[in-house]
Order: structure tokens, then C-alpha cells, then sequence
């Protein structure tokens, strides 16, 4: 049923590679997605993440602010093994970095600019939905880059990480299911407009977060962004009469794309969009 809508949301939908060095010496790679918009290289993704980006700045000032009150002490300065001493992105092809960005964070959603992005980089760009056509019962199929978490190391010398090529075809996974709520959360933060998202009937998988939900035609109609546990409210037994933990249903959340739009508007982003032609009336 989604062979085609996944063939042409694969070529839109890119991996982004979050890569951290830790105080502890931890070296780490993460994957999510993102989709790009236009042939001018905007594109969007989850807001969360650029929070590792947040912390890392963060976690600089704090060292250096220790380093500061240590100075003249005999004693080592003493720092928090989680700070992030090393941060880098890697956006879906060599040499591709991000020359502007912005994130709403309330509503989880990031707008960047994608530097020494070349149009022809991409097969085809992102139809996004009509919002009336999107309804509870609604068939969508998530696409996304999860299961994925290549190794990852930190050559000193170079001040850099080093990860192994990464195949977007090859990693990128597709799990179905269908719209089961849509949620509408007032003016969220300092937006100008209502924030809107879709939950679907199965949960998003990490590495999934930024990447599209998408119609049996192909076209946009969410951002994945997170995945909800549902407390059922029961607990099971085991055989012997005991309580197990509580039972959860897991559901994906995603962006819908009726606020993906007005996010877009708002920053003057032109993208294609699924709407009926309007129809004109002569009265003579």
C-alpha cells in the first residue's frame, strides 16, 4: 500500500548524525532525520535535536567558569563527567552544514538552511497535504532512520570525529499504521499559532524523530517528533498472583502538517502544497 508513498518520501528524507565527545572520554553518534523543503536547501526537522547543541554551549561556559575559580588552586579543577567537551552534526552528505537556524522548541520543530546543498542532490522535494484531508482513521506510513547508531571515535589531532559512511537508503525503515488522535495545544509558547500534532495507532522508533508521516500518495502530512507511553491503568499477574509492572500503549506524535505549514508561512519558506484549486463564480 506504500510502496510508492515510500519510494518518493525517501528521496526528501535525509539522516543527520549528532556526534558528542564526553568529559568522561565517551565518544558517541546518534541518528535522526530530516526533510528537505525546497530546492533551495531549507529544510525541517525535530527540535530536540539541536539540545545536545544547547547543553554543549552551556557546558562551556560552565567549564570555563570552573577553570576560572580553580585558577591558582593545587588541586585539579573538577568537572562534571557528562559535560560535552566536543559536538559536531553531519547533515545527510559530506560537506553539507547549516549556515541559519531556528527552533521553536515548544512546538518541537526546527527550521535550518543547508549550506553547499546543490538542488540535484535530491530526486524530488516534499508535496505537503491538505490539512481537511487528514482525519482520525487515516492511513499513514512513517519514515525515518532508526536501529542506527554508527561507531563512532575522536582523532585528537585533528579536533575531529570520525564515523563510517552512511547509506540513507540502506538505513532508512518504514513502520505503518494509521491517525488515531489529533491534538490542538493552544498558542504553544511564544507561537503565533495553535499548535497542532497527529498521534498515530503505532509509536516512532528513535532515529525516526524529524522524519516525514506521509500519506499512501506520498505527500507530507506530519513531522515525527516523539513517542507517548499510555498507561493502560490494570496490571497483569504472573503465576503467582503477582502484580507486574504497569502495562503501556506506546503511540507515535508527530507534527501535524497543518502547523508544519503555518511555521513555514511564518519564516516565508515557499514549499509545494496539496490544496484544491478554488473555484470561481461570474455573476453578470
Amino acid at each position: 500500500m506504500f510502496a510508492d508513498a515510500c519510494r518518493i518520501a525517501k528521496g526528501f528524507t535525509r539522516p543527520v548524525a549528532t556526534s558528542l565527545r564526553y568529559q568522561d572520554g565517551v565518544v558517541s553518534t546518534v541518528l535522526n532525520s530530516f526533510i528537505i523543503v525546497n530546492e533551495d536547501g531549507w529544510a525541517i526537522t525535530a527540535g530536540h535535536t539541536f539540545d545536545s547543541l544547547v547543553k554543549f554551549e552551556g557546558d562551556r561556559k560552565k567549564m570555563a567558569e570552573i577553570k576560572q575559580m580553580s585558577a591558582g588552586s593545587s588541586e585539579p579543577a573538577k568537572m562534571d563527567p557528562k559535560f560535552i567537551l566536543n559536538h559536531s552534526f553531519w547533515w545527510g552528505w559530506d560537506g553539507v552544514m547549516i549556515s541559519e537556524v531556528t527552533v521553536d522548541r515548544k512546538i518541537d520543530i526546527a527550521l535550518v538552511k543547508l549550506a553547499n546543498f546543490r538542488p540535484n542532490m535530491v530526486p524530488n522535494y516534499p508535496v505537503f497535504a491538505d490539512p481537511g484531508d487528514i482525519s482520525v482513521g487515516s492511513s499513514v506510513c512513517r519514515l525515518g532512520h532508526p536501529f542506527v547508531d554508527p561507531p563512532a571515535d575522536f582523532d585528537a589531532a585533528r579536533n575531529a570525529f570520525r564515523i563510517p559512511k552512511i547509506d540513507s537508503d540502506a538505513c532508512i525503515f518504514a513502520n505503518d499504521g494509521m491517525v488515531s488522535k489529533i491534538v490542538t495545544v493552544k498558542k504553544a509558547g511564544n507561537s503565533p499559532f495553535d499548535a497542532v500534532y497527529l498521534d498515530t495507532s503505532t509509536p516512532g522508533y528513535r532515529g525516526q524523530a524529524g522524519g516525514p508521516i506521509v500519506n499512501a500518495e506520498g505527500k507530507v502530512c506530519g513531522m515525527q517528533i516523539n513517542t507517548i507511553a499510555m498507561p493502560f491503568g490494570f496490571h497483569f499477574l504472573d503465576a503467582e498472583k503477582n502484580p507486574l509492572d504497569d502495562q503501556f500503549c506506546c503511540v507515535g506524535r508527530a507534527v501535524h502538517v497543518k502547523t508544519i505549514r503555518q511555521f513555514l508561512d511564518s519564516k516565508n519558506i515557499m514549499y509545494s502544497s496539496d490544496d484544491p484549486g478554488e473555484e470561481y463564480r461570474i455573476v453578470g
